[in-house]
């Protein structure tokens, strides 16, 4: 397996990076700022990946996982201590794929309306409503109409 530079990755078993990432949890806590860059630099890239696939658009995963980063970093605090960091941060970058897909929303919806807070003008047309085109007086019914009886 290759990290994101293209060398060898060599990756500890499962159980040990739970204690690794606990480790360094505890100390990017206390301030170490080798420890903050060691879950960055573990957790960019799949924070990326999934924002990829949520977004479908680079730029956007990339705005996604960091602010998935900056927002985990500024709550560590609150990270409770022998909990994965990967399914928590990887929770953090859906939820921020899914702001940036409402507020994305709620701008398209706002922009039909013209800058003056006004509706646009519609056009007029000249043709005849549907109503126009109905008759009022009942149509004759021929005998044995779609093979029914008529009516006496």
């Amino acid at each position: 397996m290759t990290d994101v530079n293209g060398e060898m990755a060599i990756s500890p078993p499962p159980a040990a990076l739970g204690s690794i990432d606990t480790e360094l949890v505890v100390q990017a806590r206390s301030g170490v700022a080798e420890a903050r860059e060691e879950l960055a630099r573990r957790y960019r890239e799949p924070a990326y990946i999934l924002g990829l696939q949520l977004t479908g658009n680079r730029e956007d995963a990339l705005d996604v996982a960091q602010d998935a980063l900056l927002r985990f970093f500024a709550t560590l605090d609150r990270f409770q201590e022998g909990r994965p960091v990967r399914p928590y941060l990887l929770r953090i970058v859906r939820n921020r794929a899914m702001d940036l897909w409402r507020r994305r929303r709620i701008r398209r919806a706002e922009s039909l309306d013209a800058a003056d807070g006004e509706l646009p003008r519609q056009i007029a047309d000249d043709r005849p409503g549907p109503e126009a085109t109905t008759t009022t007086s009942p149509t004759p019914r021929s005998p044995g109409c779609w093979g029914f009886p008529s009516a006496p």
